[in-house]
């Protein structure tokens, strides 16, 4: 791991912030009303060089060893502290031991007890800048790592989509498709009907027009939301009782595909649909003025055997939410003993 002392903007704010605090002592025991003479300013200078040593020292030894061993990581604090008390003995407490016998020993007690109390405030803010340092550089690679994971789980499931479409022949099935739709124009303009609308619902799975963001223009995503809703209304013979409101314009909007019919389908596999009293309410808003899309559906339970769905499932859904609208959406159910509601919130992108 790199280590943050060759970092040049690591270098510079640091010298910049050591830089002020001397200059303010320096400038308080200039402006002190008590007489100054040289041997402090050269006190004052050594204490501080001392204590960056120390700060810094103690820095280096958490970078090397305080993650992956502790116990050298003590041991090489307590030799810190031996050197640091030889150098107080030689520079500071030596010469006074040197002075009046009467004062001497009271002034290397209070050399030693000043510099023992500055040697464990230089540890202490030293451990916690470098522990706030580190914490932070972790969650960082924490964030690409899942980043990384994300993106490769996306490339995956792209990887698997291209795949599976490229086992069908779009232009197979459609002709053949088209062929049907022909042959049974004679006979009931219901059946045709219902192999166009299934056309189109295959065409929009394996031919989305995604940009590079993989979004998809929100009437294309709607379009596909009724056809789906028109395919499920022929196999009941058109008694499914489904109302779908849209609320503001929905053109020049992209949106991500597949969302609004995981929700839809939804409820109809697990729907009351052929109540009429309680229909499944689906309502679509866009909000221009908040650039905000609301997409809810509500639906009362069906008691019995349910609809097998064809989405691609809730939880896929609210992991590609998450992964292209970050925080920016909100997804919430209600699920009572009757009934069940869905409201998803999302982003409004005009499509440019």
């Amino acid at each position: 791991m790199k280590s943050f002392l060759i970092d040049k903007r690591f270098i510079i704010r640091n010298l910049c912030v050591w830089g002020v605090f001397y200059l303010l002592l320096m400038t308080a025991d200039f402006l002190s009303p008590n007489k100054t003479d040289a041997q402090v300013y050269w006190n004052v200078t050594f204490t501080f060089g001392i204590a960056m040593a120390v700060f810094y020292g103690n820095f280096r030894l958490c970078e090397v060893f305080f993650i992956s061993r502790k116990w050298i990581y003590f041991l090489s604090l307590l030799a810190l502290l031996a050197v640091y008390l030889l150098v107080i003995y030689f520079f500071m407490a030596g010469p006074i031991a040197k002075g009046h016998a009467a004062t001497r020993s009271a002034e290397i007690i209070a050399v030693f007890t000043y510099m023992g109390l500055l040697f464990t405030v230089a540890i202490l803010f030293s451990a916690f800048y470098w522990s706030v340092l580190f914490g932070n550089r972790q969650m960082k690679r924490t964030a690409e790592i899942q980043l990384d994971l994300q993106r490769m789980e996306n490339e995956k499931v792209s990887a698997e989509k291209r795949f599976l479409q490229s086992q069908v022949n779009p232009h197979f099935l459609y002709n053949t498709l088209n062929f049907f739709y022909a042959r049974s124009l004679p006979c009931s303009r219901e059946l045709s009907d219902g192999i166009m609308t299934l056309s189109s619902i295959m065409r929009y799975s394996l031919e989305q027009k995604e940009n590079e963001q993989g979004l998809v223009a929100l009437e294309d995503e709607v379009e596909h939301v009724r056809n789906v809703i028109y395919i499920h209304q022929l196999r009941f013979n058109m008694k499914l009782h489904i109302d779908f409101t849209i609320l503001g314009s929905i053109q020049h909007v992209r949106i991500l595909p597949f969302v609004l019919i995981t929700l839809v389908e939804n409820a109809i596999k697990h729907g009351a649909l052929q109540d009429s009293s309680a229909p499944v309410r689906i309502e679509l808003e866009c909000d221009h003025a908040a650039k905000q899309i609301l997409f809810s559906v509500y639906n009362r339970k069906r008691e019995g055997p349910k609809e097998d769905s064809t989405g691609i499932g809730l939880e896929n859904t609210i992991s590609r939410l998450k992964w292209t609208y970050k925080e920016h959406y909100s997804f919430q159910t209600t699920n009572e003993s009757h009934y069940f509601k869905a409201e998803l919130r999302i982003p409004l992108y005009p499509d440019i």
